[in-house]
């Protein structure tokens, strides 16, 4: 069993400056949409935990975000550091123990909380760094489909006709460039709480499997209110690829905005006087 700091190069090859296929084609093409809700405001706040090599921090730097990213792995700090910085702070630390000197207007937890067993934990110092106006984006491995073991997941057939299994992650196949067609998903074991291990190549992480309704109930009981929730497919333009096929026919990510109950609640006050008085006409 390896670590994060074990990962972090070949992470970083996978992910370089701008990103890999998924997160360009799937997560961030939302995170632009939640920028948005912003309206014209300039300077957004961002808190990018987990940040990995950096290549959704500097997104949001380039939508004009003022981004303070933070990863526990200090290689991955340090391979986000290779590229540029401009409005991106980088810290090295744990976020549980972490203070920071100011509330975010966006925080993003990008593919973390399935990498964790401090899922409620990381929730709740979530709600502490928001204001009353701030939105919390999660991207997680879609829990439905996630396969308990390497013997589930996507049956691919290669050229030659040889069934093989993906396992718990496209990334290798992605990595391995070979030329794969997408049989069937199999999947199992949802309810199932066991940690396993997710293979990177020669290195494996743990992999916590919580349900959907789990993710939910532990914002809703740390103080947050469900949003928006998307399960991304490609879009009609991306050019034809393996990944854009089976991305196309099981939901690779789950996607979920949340906000502070309380700065919900005059809203939905306000809309539903709105709905008392309306005319039909």
């Amino acid at each position: 069993m390896g670590t994060w700091n074990d990962n972090a190069d070949r992470h970083d090859a996978q992910h370089g400056e701008k990103g890999d296929w998924f997160g360009n084609t799937l997560i961030k093409p939302y995170l632009k949409r939640c920028l948005g809700v912003f309206g014209k405001k300039k300077g957004i706040s961002v808190l990018d935990v987990g940040c990995g090599n950096g290549d959704t921090s500097r997104f949001f730097a380039a939508q004009g975000a003022d981004v303070t990213a933070i990863d526990a792995a200090n290689r991955m700090i340090r391979n986000a550091k290779k590229y540029t910085t401009k409005r991106i702070k980088y810290v090295c630390g744990d976020f549980l123990k972490s203070r920071f000197a100011r509330k975010f207007d966006l925080l993003a937890c990008i593919n973390v909380l399935q990498d964790t067993p401090d899922m409620d934990k990381i929730v709740r110092k979530l709600y502490k760094c928001c204001h009353p106006d701030s939105q919390v984006v999660v991207v997680i491995k879609h829990p439905c489909f996630a396969p308990k073991d390497d013997n589930l997941g996507w049956t691919l057939v290669d050229d030659k006709g040889i069934e093989s299994q993906a396992g718990q992650g496209l990334s290798n196949v992605l990595m391995s460039g070979k030329n794969y067609k997408g049989k069937h998903f199999i999947n199992d074991g949802y309810f199932s709480r066991k940690v396993t291990q997710r293979s990177w190549g020669e290195v494996s992480t743990k992999l916590y499997h919580f349900t959907l309704s789990t993710y939910i109930k532990a914002f809703m009981d740390n103080g947050f209110t469900l949003v928006d929730m998307q399960e991304p497919k490609p879009a009609d333009k991306t050019p034809d690829h393996l990944m854009k096929d089976l991305a196309s026919r099981v939901p690779v990510f789950l996607m979920m905005r949340f906000a502070p109950a309380a700065k919900l609640k005059p809203r939905v006050r306000q809309k539903q006087n709105e709905s008392k008085h309306a005319v039909v006409k």
